[in-house]
């Protein structure tokens, strides 16, 4: 972790601003600082069969319609695969919408595909049941005004198969 000071001059060198909320202490969570550190760990482990990388600070808070990766490798012909990190289960209403934002991700081009890495058996069966050919994702939506309660909603066009085989899930080793 860079102190308040080698921050500073780092983005003095730089004209990419990046956002390190873990300088506030009281903003550092040890689930998220073991994610991140499996998420480098696996883009370190990855890097040799790619031409770079970027960390998900580079991707903003929003990339329209798309998920934003814990990180991504980039091809030899330019091209991004967002990375993935699973270390607890989504079910639901998270898994669906985690699902139709890597999907559209795909789909939109901004992404050549994804790595999904879960924790375990169990979790990569989810992913690659939601994220199958032909499956339609839940579409939700939310409840009435002042509610915070989300409703299924019909489903998203089945996902076609190119963007399914840009889909790469697997179980974590070692985490």
């Amino acid at each position: 972790m860079l102190t308040a000071d080698g921050l500073d001059a780092a983005r003095a060198g730089s004209s990419l601003y990046l956002d390190y909320p873990e300088l506030d202490s009281r903003r550092i969570s040890q689930a998220t600082v073991l994610h991140n550190l499996v998420a480098q760990r696996e883009v370190l482990r990855r890097l040799p069969e790619y031409s770079g990388w970027r960390s998900d600070r580079e991707f903003g808070q929003n990339i329209a319609e798309a998920k934003r990766p814990d990180g991504a490798l980039m091809d030899q012909c330019g091209g991004l695969w967002g990375l993935e990190i699973e270390l607890s289960g989504k079910w639901a209403r998270r898994l669906d919408q985690m699902a139709i934002r890597i999907v559209a991700g795909i789909a939109q081009r901004t992404f050549a595909g994804f790595h999904v890495l879960c924790a375990s058996a169990a979790m990569a069966e989810r992913y690659r049941a939601v994220l199958a050919p032909g499956h339609q994702i839940q579409r939700w939506e939310p409840g009435p005004a002042g509610s915070s309660k989300f409703f299924p909603q019909g489903c998203w066009e089945p996902t076609p198969r190119w963007v399914s085989d840009s889909i790469h899930i697997e179980i974590l080793k070692n985490q």
